[in-house]
């Protein structure tokens, strides 16, 4: 079987995140431009790999306020690290569908390990370029201080505006390269 390299369709791949709001909500919300790659090896998982790059300035969120403070030093910083960039450095399948990928992120200057569960939503042929094509949905959670993103302010009842707790999802179509 041997290794085949997969490309990022950006047009119809997804990142997105979501922290507890509050502490009574979840704010969900996703980037839109977002770039990477996969090596895959099915019959020597250990031989595939993982990288995915998604800029921090395409947040979906409107213009004003709440964008500068996105962009701003106490959030993305995106003036200083403009991007957020997963490497994987190791590949195991837990099952037919579904395999463990560890490796790094780097956001904000600091590159901590994290551990994504990935999905294998399956694969066919495109019908307009005739390109073969895989799907997969990778998930991962994050301690967002960990990355320096430690603003957050004390609601009256003594809970936390934002959570510490980052949970990340990228659904990933992926032509052949």
């Amino acid at each position: 079987m041997g290794q085949t390299r997969w490309v990022l369709d950006a047009v119809h791949s997804s990142a997105e995140f979501e922290v507890q709001h509050m502490a009574v909500s979840v704010f969900r919300n996703r980037f839109r431009t977002l770039s990477g790659a996969v090596t895959l090896d099915e019959g020597a998982p250990a031989q595939s790999s993982l990288e995915a790059t998604i800029d921090l300035r395409s947040i979906d969120v409107a213009p004003g306020r709440f964008l500068d403070t996105l962009y701003s030093p106490a959030f993305f910083d995106v003036e200083k690290e403009p991007t957020m960039r997963f490497v994987s450095q190791s590949v195991s399948r837990t099952d037919a569908t579904s395999w463990k990928v560890s490796g790094t992120l780097t956001l904000r200057g600091a590159s901590k390990p994290l551990e994504l569960t990935v999905t294998d939503r399956g694969g066919g042929t495109n019908p307009f370029s005739k390109k073969p094509m895989r799907s997969f949905h990778a998930r991962g959670e994050l301690n967002r201080a960990d990355y320096g993103l430690t603003w957050n302010a004390a609601l009256d009842t003594g809970a936390a505006y934002l959570g510490e707790r980052v949970t990340i999802d990228l659904n990933l179509e992926l032509v052949e390269s």
